[in-house]
Protein backbone atom coordinates (compact mmCIF):
# COMPACT_ATOMS: atom_id res chain seq x y z
CA UNK A 1 0.00 0.00 0.00
CA UNK A 2 2.89 2.00 0.88
CA UNK A 3 4.14 1.80 -2.44
CA UNK A 4 1.16 2.96 -4.36
CA UNK A 5 0.88 5.72 -2.17
CA UNK A 6 4.15 7.20 -3.15
CA UNK A 7 3.09 6.79 -6.87
CA UNK A 8 0.39 8.40 -6.71
CA UNK A 9 1.80 11.19 -4.67
CA UNK A 10 4.38 11.76 -6.99
CA UNK A 11 1.83 12.33 -9.56
CA UNK A 12 -0.77 14.35 -7.80
CA UNK A 13 2.57 16.34 -7.17
CA UNK A 14 2.98 17.04 -10.57
CA UNK A 15 -0.55 17.71 -11.90
CA UNK A 16 -0.49 20.00 -8.73
CA UNK A 17 2.51 21.88 -10.42
CA UNK A 18 0.63 22.50 -13.64
CA UNK A 19 -2.35 23.40 -11.54
CA UNK A 20 0.03 26.19 -9.85
CA UNK A 21 0.28 28.33 -13.02
CA UNK A 22 -2.69 30.05 -13.57
CA UNK A 23 -6.67 30.01 -12.66
CA UNK A 24 -7.62 28.22 -16.10
CA UNK A 25 -4.73 25.30 -15.28
CA UNK A 26 -6.41 24.89 -11.98
CA UNK A 27 -9.95 24.78 -13.27
CA UNK A 28 -8.97 22.16 -16.41
CA UNK A 29 -6.21 20.22 -14.46
CA UNK A 30 -8.92 17.12 -12.76
CA UNK A 31 -10.07 16.74 -16.58
CA UNK A 32 -6.41 16.92 -17.28
CA UNK A 33 -5.38 13.69 -15.04
CA UNK A 34 -6.70 11.07 -16.48
CA UNK A 35 -6.11 12.16 -20.05
CA UNK A 36 -2.65 12.29 -19.01
CA UNK A 37 -2.34 8.47 -18.02
CA UNK A 38 -4.44 7.21 -20.73
CA UNK A 39 -1.88 9.63 -23.18
CA UNK A 40 1.30 8.39 -21.35
CA UNK A 41 -0.32 4.46 -22.25
CA UNK A 42 -0.32 5.17 -26.01
CA UNK A 43 2.91 6.82 -26.65
CA UNK A 44 4.85 4.44 -24.13
CA UNK A 45 6.53 6.74 -22.04
CA UNK A 46 5.67 7.41 -18.34
CA UNK A 47 3.21 10.20 -16.64
CA UNK A 48 5.96 11.61 -15.36
CA UNK A 49 7.70 12.98 -18.64
CA UNK A 50 4.36 13.90 -19.80
CA UNK A 51 3.44 16.08 -16.81
CA UNK A 52 6.43 17.82 -16.91
CA UNK A 53 5.52 18.41 -20.98
CA UNK A 54 2.24 19.27 -19.90
CA UNK A 55 3.84 21.90 -17.28
CA UNK A 56 5.85 23.22 -20.51
CA UNK A 57 2.85 23.49 -22.56
CA UNK A 58 1.03 25.60 -20.14
CA UNK A 59 3.48 27.73 -19.88
CA UNK A 60 4.68 27.95 -23.25
CA UNK A 61 1.18 28.12 -24.51
CA UNK A 62 -1.34 29.10 -21.60
CA UNK A 63 -4.04 26.67 -20.84
CA UNK A 64 -6.61 26.39 -23.58
CA UNK A 65 -8.51 23.81 -24.93
CA UNK A 66 -5.73 22.94 -27.46
CA UNK A 67 -3.21 21.83 -24.60
CA UNK A 68 -3.87 18.31 -24.62
CA UNK A 69 -3.94 18.08 -28.65
CA UNK A 70 -0.47 20.31 -28.30
CA UNK A 71 1.10 17.75 -25.37
CA UNK A 72 -0.14 14.69 -27.79
CA UNK A 73 1.81 16.23 -30.76
CA UNK A 74 5.36 16.76 -28.89
CA UNK A 75 4.55 12.81 -27.40
CA UNK A 76 4.49 11.65 -30.43
CA UNK A 77 6.84 13.86 -31.84
CA UNK A 78 9.87 12.73 -29.11
CA UNK A 79 8.55 9.29 -29.53
CA UNK A 80 9.43 9.32 -33.21
CA UNK A 81 12.35 11.40 -32.67
CA UNK A 82 14.08 9.58 -29.75
CA UNK A 83 13.80 13.02 -27.53
CA UNK A 84 11.92 13.63 -24.52
CA UNK A 85 8.59 15.41 -24.39
CA UNK A 86 9.99 18.31 -23.07
CA UNK A 87 12.59 18.86 -25.47
CA UNK A 88 10.38 18.28 -28.17
CA UNK A 89 8.13 21.23 -26.61
CA UNK A 90 11.05 23.29 -26.34
CA UNK A 91 11.28 22.88 -30.52
CA UNK A 92 7.70 23.50 -31.25
CA UNK A 93 7.30 26.07 -28.95
CA UNK A 94 10.26 28.46 -29.81
CA UNK A 95 9.55 28.66 -33.87
CA UNK A 96 5.56 28.90 -33.28
CA UNK A 97 5.85 31.64 -31.21
CA UNK A 98 8.60 33.14 -33.29
CA UNK A 99 6.26 33.22 -35.96
CA UNK A 100 3.40 33.96 -34.02
CA UNK A 101 0.92 30.91 -34.23
CA UNK A 102 0.70 28.99 -31.93
CA UNK A 103 -2.41 26.80 -32.32
CA UNK A 104 -2.38 22.42 -32.67
CA UNK A 105 -2.12 23.09 -36.19
CA UNK A 106 1.12 25.44 -35.90
CA UNK A 107 3.11 22.98 -33.49
CA UNK A 108 1.79 19.63 -35.57
CA UNK A 109 3.60 21.58 -38.70
CA UNK A 110 6.84 22.45 -36.81
CA UNK A 111 7.09 18.59 -35.34
CA UNK A 112 6.69 17.38 -38.74
CA UNK A 113 9.47 20.03 -40.41
CA UNK A 114 11.77 18.80 -37.70
CA UNK A 115 11.30 15.23 -38.38
CA UNK A 116 11.76 15.88 -42.26
CA UNK A 117 14.71 17.65 -41.47
CA UNK A 118 15.99 14.89 -38.76
CA UNK A 119 15.61 12.10 -41.62
CA UNK A 120 17.41 14.44 -44.16
CA UNK A 121 19.76 16.08 -42.29
CA UNK A 122 23.23 14.87 -39.92
CA UNK A 123 20.97 16.32 -36.56
CA UNK A 124 18.60 15.03 -33.97
CA UNK A 125 15.79 16.22 -32.44
CA UNK A 126 17.47 17.55 -29.19
CA UNK A 127 20.00 19.10 -31.22
CA UNK A 128 17.20 20.85 -32.93
CA UNK A 129 15.25 21.61 -29.95
CA UNK A 130 18.95 23.02 -27.98
CA UNK A 131 19.48 24.96 -31.28
CA UNK A 132 16.28 26.27 -33.19
CA UNK A 133 15.34 28.82 -30.80
CA UNK A 134 18.69 31.24 -31.66
CA UNK A 135 17.71 31.72 -35.21
CA UNK A 136 13.78 31.16 -35.36
CA UNK A 137 12.94 34.71 -33.96
CA UNK A 138 15.26 36.45 -36.91
CA UNK A 139 14.14 33.87 -39.35
CA UNK A 140 10.40 35.07 -38.72
CA UNK A 141 11.09 38.91 -38.62
CA UNK A 142 12.67 38.30 -42.23
CA UNK A 143 9.70 36.57 -43.64
CA UNK A 144 11.78 33.42 -43.98
CA UNK A 145 9.15 30.26 -43.79
CA UNK A 146 9.44 27.77 -41.86
CA UNK A 147 10.14 25.35 -44.50
CA UNK A 148 13.33 27.06 -45.59
CA UNK A 149 14.24 27.65 -41.73
CA UNK A 150 14.51 23.51 -41.53
CA UNK A 151 15.90 22.94 -45.19
CA UNK A 152 18.71 25.04 -44.35
CA UNK A 153 19.49 23.88 -40.92
CA UNK A 154 19.04 20.00 -42.42
CA UNK A 155 21.33 21.26 -45.06
CA UNK A 156 23.78 22.47 -42.48
CA UNK A 157 24.14 19.93 -40.14
CA UNK A 158 27.25 17.74 -40.40
CA UNK A 159 28.39 19.89 -43.48
CA UNK A 160 29.13 23.08 -42.14
CA UNK A 161 29.31 21.94 -38.22
CA UNK A 162 26.65 20.74 -35.68
CA UNK A 163 23.79 21.90 -35.22
CA UNK A 164 24.47 24.33 -33.32
CA UNK A 165 26.82 26.08 -35.13
CA UNK A 166 24.89 25.74 -38.40
CA UNK A 167 22.31 27.98 -36.40
CA UNK A 168 24.96 30.43 -35.52
CA UNK A 169 25.82 30.51 -39.50
CA UNK A 170 22.23 30.76 -40.43
CA UNK A 171 21.71 33.60 -37.65
CA UNK A 172 24.96 35.20 -39.44
CA UNK A 173 23.44 35.19 -42.87
CA UNK A 174 19.66 37.09 -42.01
CA UNK A 175 21.38 39.21 -39.82
CA UNK A 176 23.63 40.79 -42.86
CA UNK A 177 19.86 41.20 -44.28
CA UNK A 178 18.36 42.82 -41.36
CA UNK A 179 21.21 45.35 -41.29
CA UNK A 180 23.32 45.41 -44.21
CA UNK A 181 26.31 47.09 -44.86
CA UNK A 182 27.09 49.38 -47.71
CA UNK A 183 27.47 46.84 -50.60
CA UNK A 184 24.51 44.26 -48.98
CA UNK A 185 22.13 47.68 -49.42
CA UNK A 186 23.53 48.67 -52.79
CA UNK A 187 22.63 44.99 -53.72
CA UNK A 188 19.39 44.77 -52.27
CA UNK A 189 18.77 48.23 -54.27
CA UNK A 190 19.83 46.83 -57.63
CA UNK A 191 17.65 44.10 -57.68
CA UNK A 192 14.94 46.30 -56.94
CA UNK A 193 13.89 46.02 -53.01
CA UNK A 194 13.89 47.89 -50.35
CA UNK A 195 14.88 46.11 -47.73
CA UNK A 196 16.34 42.46 -47.03
CA UNK A 197 13.52 41.49 -46.12
CA UNK A 198 11.56 42.27 -49.10
CA UNK A 199 14.31 40.53 -50.76
CA UNK A 200 14.02 37.57 -48.89
CA UNK A 201 10.44 37.40 -49.70
CA UNK A 202 10.31 38.11 -52.65
CA UNK A 203 13.28 35.75 -53.67
CA UNK A 204 13.06 33.21 -50.56
CA UNK A 205 15.73 32.33 -48.68
CA UNK A 206 17.84 30.32 -51.44
CA UNK A 207 17.10 32.70 -54.13
CA UNK A 208 19.25 35.26 -51.69
CA UNK A 209 21.65 33.65 -51.00
CA UNK A 210 22.39 33.06 -54.24
CA UNK A 211 21.97 36.30 -55.51
CA UNK A 212 24.70 37.44 -52.76
CA UNK A 213 27.09 34.97 -53.36
CA UNK A 214 26.74 35.77 -56.81
CA UNK A 215 27.29 39.21 -56.81
CA UNK A 216 30.42 38.47 -55.04
CA UNK A 217 31.56 36.36 -57.43
CA UNK A 218 30.64 38.05 -60.66
CA UNK A 219 32.28 42.02 -59.03
CA UNK A 220 34.91 39.91 -57.46
CA UNK A 221 34.06 41.63 -53.84
CA UNK A 222 34.98 39.99 -50.67
CA UNK A 223 31.63 38.43 -49.54
CA UNK A 224 32.49 39.82 -46.41
CA UNK A 225 31.79 43.00 -48.14
CA UNK A 226 28.02 41.77 -47.77
CA UNK A 227 27.92 39.42 -45.28
CA UNK A 228 29.96 40.77 -42.45
CA UNK A 229 29.96 37.46 -40.39
CA UNK A 230 32.48 34.68 -41.27
CA UNK A 231 30.67 32.18 -39.50
CA UNK A 232 27.51 33.57 -42.17
CA UNK A 233 30.18 33.22 -45.17
CA UNK A 234 30.88 29.64 -44.64
CA UNK A 235 27.50 28.91 -44.82
CA UNK A 236 26.18 30.85 -47.55
CA UNK A 237 29.50 29.46 -49.85
CA UNK A 238 27.85 26.14 -48.74
CA UNK A 239 24.03 26.39 -49.65
CA UNK A 240 24.91 28.55 -52.68
CA UNK A 241 27.74 26.62 -54.24
CA UNK A 242 28.11 22.53 -53.57
CA UNK A 243 25.12 22.08 -51.45
CA UNK A 244 22.61 23.82 -53.88
CA UNK A 245 21.02 21.36 -55.29
CA UNK A 246 20.52 19.71 -52.17
CA UNK A 247 19.22 22.41 -50.31
CA UNK A 248 16.88 22.45 -53.50
CA UNK A 249 15.77 19.00 -52.90
CA UNK A 250 15.20 19.26 -49.03
CA UNK A 251 13.11 22.71 -49.87
CA UNK A 252 10.71 20.91 -51.98
CA UNK A 253 10.70 18.03 -49.15
CA UNK A 254 9.64 20.07 -46.43
CA UNK A 255 6.52 21.17 -48.44
CA UNK A 256 5.89 17.69 -48.42
CA UNK A 257 6.70 17.27 -44.78
CA UNK A 258 3.19 16.84 -43.62
CA UNK A 259 2.69 13.56 -41.43
CA UNK A 260 6.30 12.90 -41.17
CA UNK A 261 6.26 12.91 -37.40
CA UNK A 262 3.62 10.05 -37.33
CA UNK A 263 5.04 8.37 -39.51
CA UNK A 264 8.20 8.37 -37.68
CA UNK A 265 6.35 7.40 -34.52
CA UNK A 266 4.89 4.07 -36.24
CA UNK A 267 8.34 3.24 -37.48
CA UNK A 268 10.00 3.37 -34.06
CA UNK A 269 6.55 1.58 -32.47
CA UNK A 270 5.41 -0.62 -34.92
CA UNK A 271 7.87 -3.53 -36.99
CA UNK A 272 10.91 -4.64 -35.50
CA UNK A 273 10.27 -3.17 -32.27
CA UNK A 274 7.24 -4.20 -31.90
CA UNK A 275 7.67 -6.01 -28.66
CA UNK A 276 10.07 -3.08 -27.67
CA UNK A 277 7.10 -0.78 -27.37
CA UNK A 278 4.35 -2.93 -26.39
CA UNK A 279 6.96 -3.80 -23.28
CA UNK A 280 6.77 -0.22 -22.63
CA UNK A 281 3.48 -0.01 -22.47
CA UNK A 282 2.89 -2.36 -20.52
CA UNK A 283 5.46 -0.84 -18.06
CA UNK A 284 3.75 2.41 -18.00
CA UNK A 285 0.31 1.12 -17.86
CA UNK A 286 1.60 -0.84 -14.28
CA UNK A 287 2.68 2.73 -13.12
CA UNK A 288 -0.62 4.50 -13.64
CA UNK A 289 -2.86 1.46 -12.38
CA UNK A 290 -0.44 2.51 -9.19
CA UNK A 291 -1.27 6.00 -9.30
CA UNK A 292 -5.32 5.00 -9.46
CA UNK A 293 -5.04 2.34 -6.79
CA UNK A 294 -3.06 5.07 -4.46
CA UNK A 295 -6.21 7.50 -5.41
CA UNK A 296 -8.72 4.77 -4.49
CA UNK A 297 -6.94 3.93 -1.18
CA UNK A 298 -6.28 7.72 -0.45
CA UNK A 299 -8.54 8.46 3.00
Amino acid sequence: MGSEMCIRDRFNSGMANVASLSDEARARVEQWGPAVQTMAISVGQSTGDLEAGLYQVVSAFGATDDSLDILQINAVAAAAGLATTSEAIGLTSAVTRAYGDTSATAVQQVADLAQQAVSMGQTTFPELAASIGTVAPLASSLGVDMESLFAAMATGAGVTGSTSQVATQLRGVLQSLMAPTDAMAGLIGDLGYESGQAMVEGMGLQGAIGAIVGAAESSGTPLQSYIGSIEGQTLALALAGPQAETFAGNLTAMGDAAGASQEAFVAQTEGVNATGFAMEQAAVQVQVWGEQLGNALMP
